[in-house]
């Protein structure tokens, strides 16, 4: 039991997690669930670091992995169409040795997107 209150005790300390008082049944199981999914995928990243011999915190880990971006910028154009510019920078060497530890692949790129509007007319009246 006492292993379950450190766990959460550190959920709110190291993800964030905070009092949330919801009034129906099904939010309070929302919350719960996600506060426990979040704390799984936070001990999951941490044991297969671990495994590598990488002993880091969380908080260590998240200030490591802040250093990586992703820009969305979305614009329309004069026409009918907007357009959504993804781009993400280059993670730095701490960021890319976790990254890697993890199997997770990244790379910097950009990616554009030019799509219709739906409701052309109407966007276009109020701009």
């Amino acid at each position: 039991m006492s292993e379950v209150e450190a766990a959460f005790r550190s959920m709110k300390t190291e993800i964030g997690t905070r009092p949330i008082y919801h009034q129906k049944d099904g939010r309070i199981k929302v919350h719960l669930f996600y506060s426990v999914l979040a704390y799984a995928i936070l001990k999951s990243i941490t044991y297969k670091l671990a495994l590598e011999d990488v002993h880091i915190s969380w908080k260590s880990i998240k200030q490591i992995l802040q250093t990586y971006m992703c820009s969305d910028t979305i614009f329309n154009t004069t026409d009918v169409y907007r357009v959504r510019n993804k781009q993400t920078t280059q993670p730095e060497a701490k960021a890319k040795k976790i990254y890697s530890l993890l199997n997770i692949k990244v790379s910097k790129n950009t990616v554009s997107q030019k799509y219709r509007l739906k409701y052309a007319k109407k966007i276009i009246c109020l701009i």
